[in-house]
């Protein structure tokens, strides 16, 4: 965990000086140190800094800059620009030692001396000018290895970014105008970063633009000459052309809501093209604040992703990049002083494995005396929760509490059916009918069967077609079209079964056919009663899985209904999936009436429709008959066997016996799964979930206070028998409403706390 301090340089200039403010915090926490104190005008630093430039622009060391009237090359000499530099580096120094700016620099210093935590120091100010100057010579900051500085706009916000499906860092590479140096070398330093890289060399405007508005950027990057012109940052695209990045701006802003978080220019004078990539609020920019050899630039990067990739931290990885610079200032003075940050306060930088991963999160105490003489009331009530209380958190209540979720699953009011769905079944008639036609199988579907189903369905235009039948073997060559579809198209997802350790069972392969991108995991976690209560939706699975992907089935065909929707996957900064407006949360171990519920991978309640899911038809009927086109334009389709032969059949909170007419098919479980998500964003339909473990607490507690009242108070048995019946009924009432509403609030303790509270008051009160 880092610490963040921020410097805010107030309106002001070198000339005029700055009211400064403050403020220490912990990555992810609000400021607990903030101190007011002022900088001086530094009119020394100013002239120091100004004739360093003058000295350093006049080198002539072949940098990446596209402005060649302010140069005339050759002029200067090294040890000329390293006598500026020593000037530019004491004025600094007396700068921030001054006497108004003293208790701000004792601060710092404390906090440095007080932690061996990373600490990112933010400069926030307008003041280009300021934003030249190499705060990371601070002399604070030089003796602190853990330290490093950035620049930011004082205004932003946060921008965070979608659900990654991909699990690699994509890179847009861009390669500009190339006169005079070698940009492309570049392009070989990132090839060994194991990204994946799509480079642009010399590129049209139009190249840019197509190429922002594509899913899934992590990095721009950009090579060639660039230069700041009237604080706007100008890049040479080619030999012709310029852009400013307010040029780009419709399509970087694409980018960055998409998930674009790091902008690296290693080319010249970049500073304008981070202030003006910091109004489009991306998460932060690497790039040169003044014209650059191309040896310093090439090797800069080679260094800073070889720290970077390793698992280093942004911004230490860019100060051992730049410090590793100084074994060229011999030939190239003021290496070190080139490479930048250009932060986004409200965003925490991301390491390169969460570039590649998507960023991802998820007592009682009672006081040890216990007074004498309490009310009969109060002894009871707290003797009773405690009894409860303890007799829940060691599981002694979890398969009552489970029974009462199924009841109230099985009482709610029929939705009717889910007309965004259309389930075809393969039963047994359908797979007698298919060895009556000749159709070689190896499962229930045979590949001619499967190859008929989808040249009767594309026609109509299906969303998406989902298949819950393993096929866990190529496809016959028989029917290329058929393999030619599952390689191609994006409507086709198909099922694997991740391996099971716990039950030795070793997976089923998905078709061979069909990309990664297009898998889905069968697997399901079930109650230690048998019974299918929550929705396995999301896992990380092992190197050896015969089934390589991290999406369930209902997740895929979700995403892909939602997707043509304009509705895309984002991820919350607790790791949370958000579609819409909606947020798939992963559940806790000690979820509502559960007891150390295996949590592994992402999961949420299931919340059940009662009554048919969809609409059905079987195989023969589907092959045989004319289809109303309205059954399946626009549809998810799932294709399922529930045949009892092949034993894809669970137990659900509607299954009252063992029996196999009370458990349901798998087909329709998945395609239960499937309205979840997709009624949840598209109708707000409530997923349910638990209310805090506190509330919980409070809640049982509560109605143990209730019914001892009610004891106590009330001295005639009948009207007593009656109240305690009604005061049960609303208890059962307001939980089974706020079932309804999504929230699963205890019952099961809360009822049992009221009575045995009551009637533990009762038999005192009587006697």
């Amino acid at each position: 965990m880092a610490k963040i301090i921020t410097l805010k340089l107030n309106s002001g200039n070198l000339q005029s000086g700055f009211s400064v403010n403050l403020e220490i915090a912990q990555e992810g926490k609000a400021s607990h140190h903030q101190d007011p104190g002022k900088l001086p005008p530094a009119i020394d630093l100013l002239n120091a800094y100004n004739y360093w430039h003058s000295i350093y622009i006049n080198l002539g060391k072949s940098p990446r800059l596209d402005a060649p009237e302010e140069q005339v090359k050759n002029s200067s000499s090294p040890e000329n620009c390293q006598e500026a530099a020593k000037l530019v580096i004491d004025a600094l120094n007396i700068w921030l030692n001054s006497k108004t700016f003293r208790s701000l620099r004792d601060a710092l210093l404390i906090e440095f001396n007080s932690t061996q935590q990373p600490i990112r120091i933010i400069i926030q100010t307008d003041d280009i000018t300021t934003q030249r100057l190499p705060w990371h010579l601070w002399e604070l900051c030089e003796k602190s290895p853990q330290v490093e500085i950035a620049f930011s706009r004082p205004n932003y916000q946060q921008i965070l970014p979608p659900f990654k499906r991909n699990k690699i860092v994509k890179i847009l590479a861009i390669i500009g105008d190339k006169t005079g140096i070698n940009p492309e070398a570049d392009l070989e330093i990132w090839n060994q970063s194991g990204a994946e890289l799509h480079y642009l060399i010399e590129p049209k405007r139009e190249e840019i633009t197509d190429q922002l508005w594509q899913d899934g950027w992590d990095i721009l990057f950009f090579a060639g000459h660039s230069y700041t012109q009237k604080e706007t940052g100008i890049i040479k695209i080619n030999p012709n052309d310029s852009l400013k990045i307010n040029d780009l701006k419709y399509g970087l802003r694409q980018a960055i809501s998409k998930g674009l978080q790091l902008a690296i220019f290693n080319s010249c004078n970049g500073l304008g093209l981070a202030r003006d990539l910091a109004d489009l609020n991306i998460s932060q920019s690497i790039f040169m604040r003044e014209p650059v050899p191309d040896q310093v630039a090439q090797k800069f990067l080679e260094y800073f992703l070889n720290h970077y990739t390793q698992g280093e931290s942004l911004y230490l990885s860019v100060r051992k990049g730049r410090e590793q610079l100084q074994g060229l200032e011999t030939q190239f003075p003021c290496a070190t002083w080139l490479p930048v940050i250009y932060q986004n306060p409200a965003i925490i930088p991301p390491t390169w494995e969460e570039l590649r991963q998507g960023r991802r999160k998820l007592d009682i105490v009672l006081p040890a005396h216990v007074l004498r003489y309490l009310h009969p009331v109060t002894v009871a009530t707290l003797g009773v929760f405690l009894c409860i209380v303890g007799m829940r958190y060691f599981g002694f209540l979890e398969q009552f509490e489970l029974k009462a979720y199924d009841h109230f699953m099985q009482i709610r009011p029929n939705e009717g059916k889910d007309e965004r769905l259309l389930v075809v079944t393969v039963d047994e008639d359908d797979i007698d009918y298919q060895d009556q036609q000749g159709m070689q199988r190896k499962g229930s579907l045979s590949d001619a069967a499967l190859s008929q189903i989808i040249e009767k369905l594309e026609p109509y235009q299906p969303r998406v077609i989902g298949s819950d039948i393993y096929h866990n073997f190529p496809v016959d060559s028989n029917y290329p079209k058929l393999a030619e579809f599952l390689q191609t198209s994006s409507k086709f997802i198909a099922i694997c079964k991740d391996s099971d350790r716990n039950s030795n069972s070793s997976g089923i392969k998905p078709p061979s056919e069909v990309p990664l991108d297009r898998l889905g995991f069968s697997n399901t976690l079930k109650d230690q009663d048998g019974i299918l209560r929550r929705h396995f939706w999301y896992m990380t699975p092992p190197i050896d899985t015969p089934c390589p992907t991290e999406y369930s089935l209902s997740l895929q065909l979700a995403l892909s209904y939602l997707t043509q929707e304009g509705i895309n996957p984002e991820v919350t900064p607790q790791g949370d999936l958000k579609l819409g407006q909606a947020i798939l949360r992963r559940l806790d171990s000690d979820l509502g009436g559960y007891h150390q519920l295996d949590t592994n991978g992402y999961q949420m309640l299931l919340n059940y429709r009662s009554g048919e899911i969809a609409k059905i038809i079987s195989l023969k009927e589907l092959l045989t008959k004319p289809i109303d086109p309205n059954l399946v334009r626009d549809k998810v389709i799932l294709i399922g066997n529930i045949a009892p032969s092949y034993k894809d059949y669970h137990e659900t909170p509607y299954t009252r016996n063992s029996t196999l007419q009370e458990k349901m098919p798998g087909v329709f479980i998945q395609a239960q799964k499937v309205s979840q998500i997709i009624s949840a964003v598209k109708e707000g339909r409530p997923l349910l979930t638990v209310v805090p473990r506190w509330v919980e607490i409070v809640w049982i507690l509560g109605w143990s206070f209730i019914g001892g009242v009610l004891a106590w108070r009330v001295r005639s048995s009948v009207i007593f028998y009656f109240t305690e019946a009604g005061i049960f009924v609303i208890l059962y009432g307001v939980c089974f409403i706020a079932f309804l509403g999504g929230y699963w609030i205890p019952l099961v303790p809360s009822a049992l706390a009221f009575l045995a509270t009551s009637v533990s008051v009762r038999s005192i009160s009587i006697k």
